[in-house]
């Protein structure tokens, strides 16, 4: 990448970069100051939330470091946490990363058992009138680990209007993300061969309970039979003998 000195305007303070991790792909980063990072990338940073000791998180942006198109990174700032010996003081350091939505995204979906379609939105992108698009991708449940298909950008609203979609907001940072996940084409249609297989099985087992039903009742009717055949046999021996006495 090829860089050049830009003018900028003397600001009140700067926050210059002191440490990188990885170095090696970020080199170009250390002792620029953050804030002008942020503004050269066209980000919005609450200044308001970053003086309250807030996380902070920025617009999408495309980093620099490759030409990945499957999604956005955003960057995320946090200030740490106020001393209460001093809790008017404006933070002096900070944390920054900067992350990759499509890896968030990979991360999410671990443990996937079916097809389906997920995306993440940033309701709070000032730069769009719509939720700004961050990532979407197909799941496709493998042995090992899912695999993903990221989608061309969509908007919030396309995906709003099926009804196979379901959407969540959750905060992050000083913001909210909407996360939409759809259903995969044929992903829960039922196997039609599955359906006629019980209807079988269910057909037979109703066909061999009527014939325990039937050759049950048979049987005790039998026996009903036999003992009051028994009971009369016995009945006309006790009057046989009966008479044979009185005579």
């Amino acid at each position: 990448m090829n860089f050049a000195i830009e003018p900028r305007t003397t600001q009140p303070f700067y926050m210059p970069a002191h440490y990188v991790e990885p170095f090696e792909e970020n080199r170009w980063f250390v002792e620029f100051d953050t804030f002008s990072i942020v503004q050269l990338n066209e980000t919005d940073f609450d200044q308001d939330a970053t003086a309250l000791w807030t996380p902070n998180l920025s617009e999408r942006v495309r980093e620099p470091i490759h030409e990945d198109t499957s999604g956005y990174s955003v960057f995320f700032f946090h200030p740490g946490i106020a001393l209460p010996t001093h809790p008017n003081q404006f933070p002096m350091d900070a944390a920054g990363m900067m992350i990759h939505v499509p890896d968030v995204l990979r991360t999410a979906v671990e443990g996937q058992a079916e097809q389906t379609f997920a995306y993440i939105f940033d309701n709070d992108d000032v730069l769009q009138e719509e939720p700004a698009f961050l990532a979407g991708a197909r799941i496709d449940p493998g042995e090992d680990a899912a695999d993903l298909v990221f989608q061309e950008e969509i908007e919030l609203a396309t995906l709003d209007s099926q009804d196979d979609c379901i959407s969540k907001i959750i905060p992050v940072g000083n913001r909210e993300w909407t996360v939409v996940v759809c259903k995969a084409g044929g992903a829960y249609d039922a196997s039609t061969v599955f359906v006629v297989l019980g209807g079988v099985t269910i057909f037979a087992a109703c066909l061999c309970l009527a014939a325990w039903f039937w050759t049950t009742s048979r049987r005790i009717t039998r026996i009903n039979d036999i003992r009051a055949a028994a009971e009369h046999e016995k009945a006309c021996l006790i009057v046989k003998n009966a008479e044979k006495t009185a005579r």
